[in-house]
C-alpha cells in the first residue's frame, strides 16, 4: 500500500488556472523558487531543532506550511502542522517529526522536479 502523492496536482492545477494567461509560466517559477526556499527552510528547520530552539521551530514549519499547502504538497504541510504544534506545547517527539518532514520534502523535491523535467535521471546521458 502506498502513501498519498507527494503533490496534489488538483491543487497544483487549480492554481495554474488562476493565475490566468501566465499560468504555467508563473507555475514553473513558483515550483523553482519553492524548491530552493524549501531546502533552505528545512535547513532552518533542522538547525532549530538540533539547538532546541522550539520558537524557531514553530515559526520555520509554519511558513513552510503555508507555501507547501499553496502548491499541493499536502502530505508535507500534515507533517509541518504536526511540527509546530508540538514545538508549540514543547511536546517530545519534533525530532522525529522533522525527520519525516525532511524526507517528505525529499519526496515533494522529486516530484517537483518531475513537473519541471529536472528529475535527477533527466541529466544522464546513456553510453
Amino acid at each position: 500500500m502506498t502513501g498519498p502523492p507527494a503533490i496534489d496536482l488538483a491543487v497544483l492545477d487549480a492554481l495554474t488556472e488562476q493565475l490566468g494567461d501566465s499560468g504555467m509560466e508563473m507555475r514553473r517559477a513558483l515550483l523553482a523558487t519553492y524548491l530552493q526556499e524549501g531546502a533552505e527552510r528545512m535547513a532552518e528547520l533542522r538547525a532549530a531543532v538540533d539547538r532546541d530552539d522550539a520558537a524557531t521551530v514553530q515559526d520555520v514549519a509554519h511558513t513552510l506550511k503555508s507555501s507547501s499547502a499553496l502548491l499541493g504538497v499536502m502530505p508535507l504541510v500534515d507533517l509541518l502542522q504536526q511540527t509546530e504544534d508540538a514545538a508549540r506545547v514543547g511536546a517530545l517527539g519534533v525530532t522525529s517529526l522533522v525527520a519525516l518532514a525532511e524526507a517528505e520534502y525529499a519526496r515533494a523535491a522529486i516530484a517537483i522536479g518531475a513537473q519541471l523535467g529536472t528529475t535527477p535521471d533527466s541529466d544522464r546521458r546513456d553510453p
